[in-house]
């Protein structure tokens, strides 16, 4: 079940489309100048962060839209039905699909962040050589992946998508090893946004089973507010268990904002990470049970 929901994700047009508008987008933004010395880099890392996070709750919308809300409610339940499958399992399935697909998204910004921070040379200028490669390299990866549906047939996009975040990674790595300046206190802090997609992907699981697209839309853009504003306007209001129970049971997207932290000297602990890791399982324990009770509940009532 996993395995058909990735591809059939990496095989959407919309997915391809968020590829190339997250690569686009970091190209623009590594034009920016900064306005004082040494401000690029740093003006640089918060803004790059800033698009992938939005872009890849986004992305998490349209994926579960895909692979849930279409499926269940636009003429796919009866045949996913008919398959010996568990509820558990064929939610579970479901999840995990778009959970993997949003890392590869991830692994895609991430090295495309890589490789725009080093458009910033000693000198103060920007590297606009470093800047070209990048577009000019996921062009031709589109050019390959349509020789390649040309000679052997099959899906252009699935292998596009593929395509683009290994040849991002590989060619962020390679300049890395060659010497290029790699702004890697931003990368570190980008790893860490990774879990709190997966708690808004967890999250919006049971609406994504029980309503359409335009509630699922809605309620992310409720959960990505709430997020922004838990640590400022909630738990900071609280203090004692009451504080505890709250910043536990509330998505907290500053958490996971590290940018400003790492680049003053600050270090991550051993405890910090089990602490994301423990998060996350909060919420998948939370939401994937729920979406399949809910799931089994429209099953019994037709």
């Amino acid at each position: 079940m996993t395995k058909n929901t990735v591809r059939q994700l990496l095989a959407d047009p919309f997915f391809l489309v968020l590829h190339l508008g997250l690569i686009t987008l970091l190209v623009l933004l590594g034009e920016m100048p900064g306005f004082t010395y040494g401000e690029h880099t740093r003006l640089l890392r918060d803004q790059c962060q800033s698009l992938i996070f939005i872009l890849g709750c986004l992305g998490g919308c349209f994926l579960l839209i895909r692979a849930v809300t279409d499926e269940l409610r636009r003429g796919a339940a009866p045949e996913l039905r008919s398959r010996p499958i568990l509820p558990f399992v064929l939610i579970t399935g479901k999840w995990t699909g778009c959970a993997i697909c949003l890392l590869l998204f991830c692994v895609t910004g991430q090295s495309g962040f890589a490789w725009v921070s080093q458009v910033a040379t000693e000198t103060g200028e920007i590297d606009q050589l470093a800047l070209l490669m990048l577009p000019g390299l996921v062009l031709l990866v589109l050019i390959g992946a349509a020789i390649w549906q040309g000679v052997f047939g099959g899906s252009f996009v699935l292998p596009a998508n593929f395509a683009i975040a290994v040849a991002v990674l590989l060619g962020a790595v390679i300049r890395t090893l060659l010497g290029s300046h790699t702004d890697m206190t931003g990368v570190q802090s980008g790893v860490f946004l990774v879990p709190a997609m997966l708690i808004f992907l967890a999250i919006l699981l049971p609406v994504a089973v029980l309503w359409d697209s335009p509630v699922v839309f809605g309620c992310g853009l409720a959960v990505f507010f709430l997020g922004l504003i838990t640590n400022a306007s909630v738990t900071a209001d609280l203090s004692g268990t009451a504080g505890m129970v709250m910043g536990g049971v509330l998505p907290d997207w500053q958490l996971f904002w590290l940018t400003d932290f790492l680049a003053d000297g600050g270090m991550i602990t051993g405890a910090f990470v089990v602490d994301c890791v423990l998060r996350v399982l909060f919420f998948m324990l939370l939401c994937l049970p729920l979406a399949t009770l809910l799931y089994e509940r429209q099953e019994v009532q037709g």
